[in-house]
């Protein structure tokens, strides 16, 4: 009889899988390309939703960038539409104004004009938090500044193309340490010399536009893409002083962190706590070694796992994961993050918290190993489950 199965969750850049052995059984392999990975900072503040997950229609239960777009919905930003997100509806300049100063929370001063552009008029008075008139001051202010282009129309309800909001957004951001000696090689489709590269890189660079191939700067913003903007921006801007800045041993941490979280989820379930295992231990950083040499997320060998731990072991679970850090990433945060990944997936099926909990069997120990690349900054994970014989 073989039982397995293999489940790949993948947010913000995080990904993991987990595999379920009893008797013989061959695991499955998910290879790794180096565009899975960037330095993007972590999506989703799990802090934001402590009231829980909103129940939004068209946002798939593990969808990418989901925690950026509840955040919108939550802060008031963007409304539902009879419960539905539509994250590829459009945004217009207008509307990318209105949620700008809000993130930033700038005022624009009383005396500011309302007719710096002919085509005001077409400012909608219906919609968000701002009054008509409040809209179109915020407008003028930000022509004021320079953030917009001194044109006669500003066109309030045309779609805004990725580009010109990446200019909109740091310039009103003000980018620290300026837009010169910006590398021009973020991404595959900003060229040097374009209008508009200098503001993409700079966004990039300041990890407010995800780490992607391509920034496809003529397409229109999508509501999908803004949040995932904004949810940056306002991170950059007003998050603390991240808990683990004193971490010098991100290996060690993470390892003692993963283990704590374990252990608090199974005793929120009523289960008895986990045992640490010291041959369970070798074994599974042998494999996050292992993982890391051949840069492939996959799963272990049973027949080996079974030759090296002996007749003592009844059956074994597996969860494995990698992220990448950065120098400014929360490190605590994106440990709890795979974690709370893998405890958002459904009940009752064969997953990674199937493996935590002990769903599928009765696990008594367990060993979480870390394997960290110094020289590209991903963390490899392999957490392993298992039960013992009776009495030992």
């Amino acid at each position: 009889m073989v039982k397995i199965i293999a489940i790949f969750t993948r947010l913000s850049r995080i990904i993991i899988a987990a595999v379920f052995f009893y008797t013989i059984s061959i695991a499955s392999a998910y290879a790794i390309t180096p565009d899975e990975f960037d330095t993007a900072p972590s999506i989703g503040s799990f802090e934001k939703y402590e009231e829980g997950i909103l129940n939004i229609s068209d946002l798939a239960y593990d969808a990418q960038y989901r925690f950026a777009m509840e955040f919108m919905v939550k802060e008031g930003y963007f409304k539902l539409l009879r419960n539905n997100f539509l994250p590829h509806h459009l945004v217009t300049r207008e509307e990318f104004m209105d949620i700008l100063f809000y993130v930033l929370e700038i005022n624009a001063p009383l005396n500011t004009g309302t007719y710096c552009f002919t085509d005001l008029r077409l400012v909608d008075r219906r919609k968000s938090q701002s009054t008509e008139e409040e809209r179109k001051k915020k407008i003028c202010y930000a022509k004021s500044k320079g953030w917009l282009d001194n044109n006669l129309r500003f066109m309030p309800t045309k779609h805004i193309t990725k580009a010109s909001a990446a200019k909109i957004l740091m310039s009103a951001h003000n980018f620290p340490g300026g837009f010169d000696n910006l590398h021009d090689n973020y991404f595959d489709d900003v060229n040097s010399g374009t209008w508009f590269a200098r503001y993409v890189n700079a966004g990039r660079k300041s990890d407010i536009f995800p780490d992607e191939r391509r920034f496809n700067p003529g397409a229109l913003l999508t509501r999908k893409d803004a949040s995932i903007w904004f949810y940056n921006l306002e991170r950059a801007i007003r998050s603390p002083e991240p808990e683990d800045a004193g971490i010098t041993d991100i290996k060690e941490f993470t390892e003692s962190k993963l283990a704590q979280l374990i252990n608090e989820s199974r005793e929120a379930y009523g289960k008895p706590q986990l045992k640490s295992d010291e041959k369970l231990y070798m074994l599974a950083l042998s494999h996050s070694q292992l993982m890391q040499r051949d840069n492939s997320l996959t799963h272990g060998d049973l027949r080996n796992y079974k030759q090296f731990l002996g007749a003592d072991y009844q059956a074994i679970g597996e969860n494995i994961g990698v992220f990448k850090i950065s120098g400014g990433d929360d490190i605590s945060e994106m440990v709890e993050r795979i974690h709370t990944t893998m405890m958002m997936e459904p009940r009752g099926e064969l997953n990674h918290r199937a493996n935590i909990l002990g769903e599928s069997f009765a696990f008594t120990y367990y060993a979480t190993a870390v394997y960290e690349d110094k020289s590209d900054g991903r963390v490899w994970i392999t957490e392993i489950f298992a039960k013992k014989r009776p009495g030992l």
